[in-house]
């Protein structure tokens, strides 16, 4: 029942926020679906996933190529059993996997206003200051479009891991909330989230640290005596240990190293280069969402510290402030410290996107927290954070970021390449095994996922991700960002029949001149990330730019670089014709 005068009773419910919650996370998800042309595959590094995993589903053990040899590939153990699951189920495991992550966002979400609600019930705010908190944040998600795009249309781990990051936050924020009434059962639930956080990707360890540490700390300042709280501690601590150490001895002896191969692929030996790196994206992570990104995370790190010199206070803000700057920080160190990535849209931050926005809701805390005079700066605080994201132009830089054939707005948001190359390695992966279907070539690929999934044969993962030899090759990486794992010696001791093979319909016009000018290009992409191959003479000695027909597939041609010795083999072919450049 509400009061005559006052707002009703649902308009504050959890379930009130469980479903505008759900219900904008999928208007979101579809508007960067539709603004990034529908993907059906998700990004190229998810076909990666789905490669592993229908090896695996198959028999093959966890390998990239059927009887290949034993690698991990991928940036999650726990994200790869779950698409094992899917992919043993009978229906389109792509479709899936996007509610699936869609499903996880939400309950993302709903886990943050449900604690925004139960910080503000806690302390006391009115039924208005709750509902302008809680739609502060659903203006805060919505207004970044890179966060949906990652998190669901890209079908990558993203989404399962900013879930267990922000279930973590909200798990202790709650202990907090109860006043430390800590029992067995937060205890088993804290160690679950804990091995699934450590499952979840290589630097789930620091998180799962982090979990553990404010546990920890919590029980400390509980009333209970000592020798109790060491026991609620047990659980969770031999969780934080014999995760990592089960997960470690199961890698040296499955794959033969303690960490995975895309550690090894794209981690660089000099730890200038890489904090450098990482601080370049760091700071324009920070240009380009601005300074109310930082801000507010300033001024409750300056109280935090005030505080704690001048007042040494236990209350309730004081521990959900220092719980909120110790997630944030966190969540901005890790990219610094591992050096960023090369993906646009920012992928790193995203899953941690959701969790900034409590150092955000702090100074509303703090003024109407520390006195009801201070009541109308919380609120100004709030609507001033609303105009500035309404007015942020997120979406329509977003859309003009991403269409095919026009000018990119701004570089930053461009995703559009990394799902316009799954869906067309898919495709050109399946053309070149109907093509070649007699006697399937190896072929070495810079792009590893949709290739690999479209094409039964062997691939060969030429910038190491998913190829031991080539990951180990050099102690000191050289390169673009995400692609320095190339290594001349490694690429010859492999010698793939083909090299960089498309198909294409018989009718299209194919100019070998003009892909031989491309490759050769010291400024091309391809050129840079195999360090100049296609211009060395040992190279242009051993392979052949030619253009392959079929005489009984007569809609398909393909070309690229052909091996001598792989070409000699189809001379023998009395349906195969050859072009080469002239």
């Amino acid at each position: 029942m509400s009061v005559p005068g006052t707002l009703p009773d649902w308009l504050s419910s959890k379930r009130f926020f469980g479903v505008m919650a759900a219900l904008y996370i999928c208007v979101a998800t579809v508007m960067a679906w539709r603004m990034l042309g529908n993907p059906a595959f998700g990004a190229d590094d998810a076909n990666i996933f789905f490669v592993y995993a229908r090896n695996f589903i198959h028999g093959h053990g966890i390998v990239y190529n059927a009887g290949g040899e034993h690698v991990e590939g991928f940036s999650s153990v726990l994200y790869f059993l779950i698409c094992t699951i899917v992919f043993a189920l009978p229906s389109s495991p792509e479709r899936l996997l996007f509610l699936l992550n869609v499903f996880f966002a939400v309950i993302t979400s709903i886990l943050i206003v449900n604690t925004i609600g139960d910080i503000v019930g806690r302390l006391q705010f009115s039924v208005v200051s709750k509902l302008l908190l809680v739609a502060a944040y659903f203006v805060w998600l919505f207004f970044n479009p890179c966060y949906f795009a990652w998190n669901t249309v890209s079908l990558m781990d993203t989404a399962l891991y900013s879930l267990l990051i922000t279930t973590g936050y909200v798990f202790l924020a709650h202990l907090m909330l109860a006043d430390c009434q800590i029992t067995q059962w937060h205890a088993r639930l804290l160690t679950a989230l804990i091995v699934l956080t450590i499952l979840s990707r290589p630097e789930g360890i620091v998180w799962a640290l982090l979990q553990f540490s404010g546990f920890a700390w919590i029980c400390w300042r509980c009333t209970s005596p000592l020798p109790e709280n060491l026991i609620k501690i047990r659980l969770p601590f031999m969780g934080l240990l014999v995760t990592p150490v089960v997960l470690t001895l199961f890698r040296v002896f499955y794959f033969g190293y303690p960490l995975p191969n895309t550690y090894y692929a794209k981690v660089s030996a000099s730890l200038s280069a890489t904090l450098t790196d990482g601080w370049g994206y760091f700071t324009s992570f920070v240009s380009f969402y601005g300074i109310l990104l930082l801000l507010p995370l300033g001024i409750m790190l300056v109280w935090i510290i005030y505080t704690s010199i001048v007042k040494k206070p236990r209350t309730l803000i004081f521990s959900l402030a220092c719980l909120t700057a110790a997630f944030s920080l966190t969540g901005l160190v890790i990219p610094v410290l591992e050096g960023g990535d090369h993906f646009y849209a920012f992928r790193m931050y995203q899953p941690v996107y959701p969790v900034f926005f409590f150092s955000i809701l702090f100074p509303p805390l703090l003024f109407t927290g520390s006195s009801k005079r201070y009541l109308p700066s919380g609120y100004a605080f709030t609507v001033i954070l609303l105009i500035a994201f309404a007015g942020h132009g997120a979406w329509n830089t977003f859309a003009d970021s991403n269409q095919l054939g026009q000018p990119i707005a701004d570089m930053r948001m461009h995703m559009l390449a990394e799902f316009s190359i799954a869906t067309n390695e898919r495709e050109n992966g399946a053309q070149l095994h109907q093509l070649l279907h007699n006697d399937l070539p190896t072929i070495g690929f810079g792009s590893a996922g949709g290739i690999a999934y479209g094409y039964d044969g062997t691939v060969y993962d030429l910038m190491g991700l998913n190829n031991v030899r080539m990951a180990h090759a050099d102690a000191i990486k050289t390169g673009p960002k995400g692609h320095q794992s190339f290594n001349k010696e490694v690429f010859y001791q492999l010698s793939p029949d083909i090299l960089m093979p498309r198909a294409a319909a018989a009718n299209t016009p194919i100019n070998l001149a003009l892909v031989e000018r491309y490759y050769t290009d010291p400024g091309s992409w391809d050129n840079q990330i195999f360090k100049g191959l296609f211009n060395d003479d040992r190279f242009r000695a051993s392979y052949t730019l030619a253009l392959l027909a079929d005489v009984s597939q007569p809609n398909i041609v393909c070309y690229g670089y052909f091996s001598n010795a792989y070409l000699l083999r189809l001379l023998k072919n009395k349906d195969i014709r050859l072009s080469y450049l002239h």
